[in-house]
């Protein structure tokens, strides 16, 4: 699959180089404004393009609103939400949770902050979104999501969440960090090549929670 990526850049750099690898460890193409060359056409027209010849698209927000082009009233951003949405295009969405702390110089306030909260509540109003706190809760989340969206898309059995151990019901309101190894473990289970995962440690490590999870 081709799985664009949006967000705003500067503040987001980081983010954006998590979710590239996650896709890529699934097998699938990131589309990004990272891998674009020199072409005789505008940057907006280029990123809606990508975005309405992509097989999905996935949404990074954060704090910041992005760039507004000249004769429009919304972001490049948003935009790109807008054209994946009237193309048909599939959409996951990412944000921030609202209580991690985020650098006052990455933060829009103002007119731009007013929009940001708008296109957010929206967000939260139309679809199911997820809220990431740092790069590797991003990618274990972006990976989850994309997985199931590539089953979907397959046409196969659709979005199921596949459960080992006996006490998956309980660990979930508990279970915390290990974003590391809870992304790893997410790609060999999102890699349809490996048939046998072995996840090895001491006694009371945490093994059974973390599987379960």
């Amino acid at each position: 699959m081709r799985v664009f990526i949006s967000s705003t850049s500067r503040d987001l750099n980081e983010y954006r180089m998590a979710a590239m690898t996650a896709i890529s460890r699934l097998g699938h193409q990131p589309v990004a404004m990272e891998y674009f060359t020199a072409e005789d056409t505008d940057a907006l027209t280029k990123c809606l393009n990508e975005v309405a010849e992509s097989d999905l698209y996935t949404g990074i927000l954060a704090r910041r609103y992005g760039f507004v082009p000249y004769g429009h009233d919304r972001s490049i951003t948003e935009l790109e939400y807008q054209a994946a949405q009237q193309a048909g295009v599939p959409t996951l969405m990412f944000l921030v949770a609202e209580d991690v702390e985020w650098p006052t110089e990455l933060t829009d306030r103002g007119r731009n902050g007013e929009r940001l909260k708008m296109f957010r509540e929206d967000l939260q109003d139309n679809k199911v979104v997820a809220f990431f706190r740092n790069p590797d809760d991003l990618a274990a989340q972006v990976t989850a999501a994309v997985a199931n969206a590539a089953r979907v898309r397959r046409g196969g059995e659709g979005v199921r969440e596949f459960i080992a151990g006996p006490f998956s019901g309980a660990v979930g309101q508990f279970f915390k960090d290990r974003y590391a190894e809870l992304n790893l473990l997410q790609e060999c289970l999102s890699n349809q090549t490996l048939r046998l995962l072995l996840v090895c440690g001491r006694g009371g490590v945490g093994k059974t929670a973390l599987i379960s999870k």
